[in-house]
């Protein structure tokens, strides 16, 4: 799990301020729409940004919450940053990443990456907060959350019809040697994403 670095908030020069356009979504290769898009809202950053700052974190929240409503998904409120590498391989694995040969088999399998990106996209709208923002407890409190990270980022929140349940996916961290935050278990994801998504919807979308 990575820890908040000293250095974090000298990353604030590397963006620039909010833009006057709305937020447009980012889809994943498994259709799992996801705010901001780094490309498109903030032309200094790099086009692989995740966790942008160009805007204030609400905006961010707000496009996500309305596209759920619309598309009756709960919102997964993922806290991190781009200086995280646990923050983007998690990202990575919900979008349905895999690299053959790249992962511990632990990790899991093709298929275990098609079942885990399905199931994100069938019932989930992602809002990529990022954790060194100052407006990030702002946009959160309305909901009666905080960027809570001490347990490190990535953090996660589902949120569903004004209910919401913390995920810590710290806990199925596969460890190993100078590889601490790299690699997950995709079936422990899931059915940590599973649990959380029951505990405020009973009645998930089918993937």
């Amino acid at each position: 799990m990575a820890r908040l670095p000293s250095f974090a908030l000298a990353l604030a020069a590397l963006f620039l301020a909010a833009a006057a356009a709305p937020v447009p979504a980012r889809h994943g290769a498994a259709g799992l729409t996801a705010y901001p898009s780094a490309r498109e809202t903030c032309p200094a950053a790099r086009s692989t940004d995740l966790f942008q700052k160009c805007r204030p974190q609400a905006d961010v929240l707000a496009a996500a919450l309305a596209e759920a409503r619309a598309q009756d998904k709960a919102v997964l409120i993922e806290i991190g940053a781009d200086w995280c590498a646990s923050c983007i391989v998690m990202d990575r694995y919900i979008n349905g990443w895999f690299a053959p040969g790249k992962e511990p088999p632990a990790a899991g399998t093709a298929a275990d990456a098609q079942r885990l990106a399905a199931f994100m996209a069938a019932n989930f709208v992602v809002a990529r907060l990022n954790v060194d923002e100052a407006s990030i407890n702002p946009a959160l409190r309305p909901l009666g959350l905080t960027a809570d990270v001490s347990h490190g980022v990535p953090a996660f929140h589902v949120l569903y019809a004004g209910r919401t349940r913390e995920v810590r996916t710290h806990e199925i961290e596969l460890r190993a040697p100078g590889r601490q935050g790299m690699a997950f278990s995709r079936s422990a994801v899931l059915a940590k994403f599973r649990q959380a998504l029951a505990a405020v919807r009973p009645s998930p979308r089918p993937a």
